[in-house]
């Protein structure tokens, strides 16, 4: 009797196992599928170490419950036939991202199909008052977020993606220096008492190279450099999916005293501070679309070799494979770019190193409000998914 009741036992607790590591399964191939807006069932079996015939089980299942929807679109060569790329019903989930620039703020409601919802663009002018900021990113969020509910989506969270550097992460607060100088600001509160959800914020170079790295993954294990030049100057390192992130812009510029860093020398920061040193008022953005104005000449005499500068150190230290470039230079003529690349090549090769591919950022504006939105979406995917997964949901 004792026998037949003890082995009762185990098989109850096989079964559990049994389960657990089912739902285990389920949720890696749903959470793969989710960060990877062009996968297929083989990257999905090869990426997560699964059998082929289990994944394509599960992914024929999840189809028949209406979680996942498989449709023809990745090209798999120049002649060949289109792959069948796997993505989340678009409404199971949404989270939004708002990047705030020192000239600029933008937000998204990205869906869980990785299809963007909303967009919010608004430009930030040199004379707004630090506290207007705090309610400005609040009252864009709350904005996308009801642009969400009207076509029957439910948040999750929002992500927001701020100039650093960033001081606190749990409460959004930060340090950096805007168009009418530098400023202490806080996040966090403000969004989620105007949202009433879960808010979550992080540095927008960060969320740039999150968002990148998402959308566009490097092959194989190559290494990429993203380097983010606005009013301050960083770079994140991406390796397989890993994201390793640095402030150049504090980095020491030259030996003369007064000590200069980058950020003092080749940010748009620098670029308003020489002009309001020769008593030009206009405003940056005005001044980064004139590259024939004198004040602009002056600061590139300054800017691009010290730019490129950081670059290279920063490239002989990590040794990337690919290195991107975004923000303020990308906006100047294609020579001042082209020479800012020769310099960079010039230099490594001069020192015996071999430079990596080097270009300027070519996609669109949003990419830093992706990121927060990928940001906020971690941190809430596993809860969501698992109530997917759970009977009678």
């Amino acid at each position: 009797m004792k026998d037949i009741e003890s082995n009762k036992r185990k098989q109850v607790r096989v079964t559990r196992d049994q389960q657990r590591a089912a739902e285990r399964t389920s949720l890696a191939i749903l959470r793969y599928v989710l960060n990877h807006p062009t996968a297929t069932r083989k990257d999905t079996a090869q990426s997560l170490q699964l059998s082929y015939p289990n994944v394509c089980r599960l992914v024929t299942f999840f189809q028949e419950q209406e979680v996942l929807v498989e449709e023809q679109s990745k090209q798999t060569g120049k002649r060949g036939p289109q792959s069948k790329t796997l993505s989340l019903r678009a409404d199971l989930g949404c989270t939004v991202g708002v990047d705030l620039e020192s000239t600029h703020i933008r937000a998204i409601a990205l869906d869980f199909a990785n299809e963007i919802r909303g967009v919010f663009r608004r430009p930030i002018t040199g004379d707004i008052k630090p506290e207007n900021i705090i309610s400005m990113v609040a009252d864009t969020a709350r904005s996308m977020l009801d642009l969400a509910h009207e076509q029957y989506l439910q948040i999750g969270a929002v992500g927001l993606a701020l100039p650093g550097p960033v001081i606190d992460e749990q409460k959004g607060r930060i340090r950096t220096e805007l168009q009418g100088g530098v400023a202490d600001l806080e996040f966090v509160q403000a969004v989620q008492d105007k949202c009433d959800v879960a808010t979550y914020a992080t540095a927008n170079d960060l969320c740039f190279a999150l968002g990148h790295h998402r959308m566009n993954p490097p092959l194989d294990s190559r290494a990429e450099m993203l380097v983010l030049n606005r009013f301050g100057l960083s770079a994140v390192l991406v390796r397989g999916d890993q994201l390793l992130t640095g402030n150049l812009g504090l980095l020491p510029y030259g030996t003369d005293l007064p000590l200069r860093h980058y950020r003092d020398v080749c940010t748009g920061a620098a670029l308003l501070r020489l002009a309001r040193s020769h008593g030009v008022s206009r405003q940056f953005q005005d001044l980064i679309s004139s590259p024939a104005d004198p004040i602009t000449i002056e600061w590139l005499s300054t800017a691009t070799p010290a730019f490129a500068e950081a670059i290279y150190s920063a490239a002989m230290m990590y040794s990337p494979d690919q290195l991107i470039i975004e923000g303020i230079f990308s906006k100047l003529p294609k020579e001042v770019r082209a020479n800012m690349i020769r310099l960079i090549e010039n230099e490594m090769t001069r020192l015996g190193m071999t430079p990596p591919r080097v270009s300027f950022f070519e996609g669109d504006d949003l990419m830093g409000a992706r990121g927060a939105a990928f940001l906020a979406r971690d941190r809430v995917a596993d809860d969501i998914i698992t109530k997917i997964l759970q009977p009678g949901r």
